[in-house]
């Protein structure tokens, strides 16, 4: 190991390297484990494991949501279509809002991790989304599928659907709910 890359990385650039071990450490030092409660921010998506270590649960049950546009059904998820993938998940989040009374629940995780951390708790409104803004999104929704179908809709209606799946794969509907109708 005579040439590995820090090494390497000394010999050329001394800087760059000290700045990429004090980031190491710094950030192994203040990332979020069992023996440091104080540090919750992760630094990056990318040096930070826990953004893909939510625990999966499993269910035999599912919720699937119906975008139906003046009377006809937009299927979703379209993989290879990316506007059609992004209004997918922000009707998820709009939901999640909804159960919430049309709040961000993540004001309150925000204004708690700044409060540990001695920062100004005014932040954790700029890191959340306000009601108001939430209301919007139904007007924004029907805007944005009116350009990217190219034509003006009259009515948008979304529909929750909680659905299960028998012994052969078939999908059964327990039961629905209209979460829009715009």
């Amino acid at each position: 190991m005579r040439n590995h890359y820090f090494k390497k990385l000394w010999r050329h650039n001394k800087v760059l390297c000290l700045v990429i071990i004090v980031f190491m450490t710094v950030s192994t030092l203040l990332s979020k484990s069992v023996h440091n409660p104080y540090a919750t921010v992760p630094l990056t998506p990318f040096y930070t494991w826990e953004m893909f270590s939510a625990p999966y649960i499993e269910s035999d049950h599912t919720t699937a949501y119906e975008l139906v546009c003046d009377g006809e059904t937009l299927y979703q998820p379209a993989y290879l279509d990316h506007k059609k993938m992004f209004y997918t998940y922000t009707i998820t989040k709009f939901d999640r809002y909804a159960q919430h009374n049309y709040t961000d629940d993540r004001y309150e995780n925000y204004k708690g991790k700044l409060q540990r951390l001695h920062i100004d708790t005014a932040y954790a409104a700029v890191l959340s989304n306000a009601q108001e803004q939430i209301l919007q999104y139904p007007a924004w929704l029907k805007s944005y599928l009116s350009r990217n179908l190219g034509r003006e809709l009259k009515n948008i209606k979304v529909f929750k659907h909680y659905v299960h799946y028998d012994a052969q794969g078939i999908q059964h509907t327990d039961s629905s709910v209209k979460l829009l109708d715009i």
